[in-house]
């Protein structure tokens, strides 16, 4: 079924649907969560509870299409928010993400992992959510709530400080 009538009945109070949209969505959002909080129970909260909010929230959804930047903007800022709770940021472990939870893309080696914690909070979590999630560069600016413009040059400089990092490590 496509995903805008997923979204759509969902709107409409189907929990059946908002499940199916959850499958296609959890692996990345989770992936995202545990790279952004570097833990996985952090992680599984952090999906949980943007999840919930979703479902809670489906029917303010403006547009269909835009489900996919809305459910990110929602885990993103749900992130933040433990991350100020914690009052720290830690550095990613070798482990965050298991292989049976994240999309085969979301690996990481560890050089990619040392170049991703040498970075800002902002510019990180600008390449976790174009590079490693998949959203759109106006998609990812979206869920930031942040301009496309400024997103597109933190994401340039970001890519740069990661290409710098790895070129020192060879």
């Amino acid at each position: 079924m496509p995903q805008t009538s997923l979204v759509r009945q969902a709107k409409e109070g189907s929990s059946l649907a908002f499940g199916e949209l959850y499958q296609l969505y959890h692996k990345r959002l989770y992936a995202y969560a545990c790279i952004c909080l570097r833990s996985g129970a952090l992680a599984e909260e952090a999906v949980q509870d943007s999840v919930l909010v979703a479902w809670r929230q489906m029917a303010s959804l403006h547009s269909e299409p835009s489900f996919e930047k809305w459910l990110f903007k929602i885990l993103a800022n749900r992130c933040r928010t433990i991350i100020r709770s914690e009052g720290r940021v830690r550095s990613l472990g070798d482990e965050i993400i298991p292989d049976t939870a994240a999309p085969d893309s979301i690996m990481l080696s560890q050089e990619t992992r040392n170049a991703l914690n040498a970075l800002p909070y902002d510019e990180r979590e600008i390449v976790m959510l174009c590079v490693l999630t998949g959203l759109s560069g106006k998609e990812a600016a979206a869920a930031l709530s942040i301009n496309h413009g400024t997103l597109r040059s933190k994401r340039s400089r970001a890519l740069a400080k990661i290409r710098q990092y790895l070129d020192e490590d060879e």
